[in-house]
């Protein structure tokens, strides 16, 4: 599945987004049997021009415990200035625009020993639920 957030800050749909993310699978079977959280690869495409925003959105991924979370931190243009410690790290050296700076982040994630059940494209300003 793969998901686009353009957050509060950008006017996108967040109720769509809180929804989506509602939506993920538990870690519970309809069997009663333990299955692992879903593994959720996220794309966060930044230009460095909004480090208060960016700064909430890894934190709100971050805190999530209820899925196995990628992160890879996309500087389309520029050196990502705020990156988690457990993400991975794309550097755009020019500006390619917006859908081959996230497929950049995609290839990198695709290129993790374990493949995602989702993928998450977020831009900087969207803060998920």
């Amino acid at each position: 599945m793969i998901v686009w957030i353009n957050g509060p800050f950008g006017g996108g749909k967040s109720a769509l987004s809180a929804e989506l993310l509602r939506a993920l699978p538990g870690p519970w079977s309809p069997e009663g049997k333990d299955v692992p959280h879903p593994r959720v690869h996220v794309v966060l495409l930044t230009v460095n021009n909004r480090p208060r925003e960016e700064r909430a959105t890894q934190a709100a991924l971050l805190a999530r415990h209820d899925v196995d979370l990628r992160i890879c931190v996309v500087g389309n243009g520029c050196t990502p200035g705020i990156v988690p410690a457990c993400a991975r790290t794309v550097v755009l050296m020019e500006n390619l625009g917006i859908p081959s700076g996230r497929n950049a982040g995609a290839r990198a994630l695709a290129e993790t020993e374990l493949p995602g059940d989702y993928l998450f494209f977020l831009d900087s300003n969207a803060i998920p639920p």
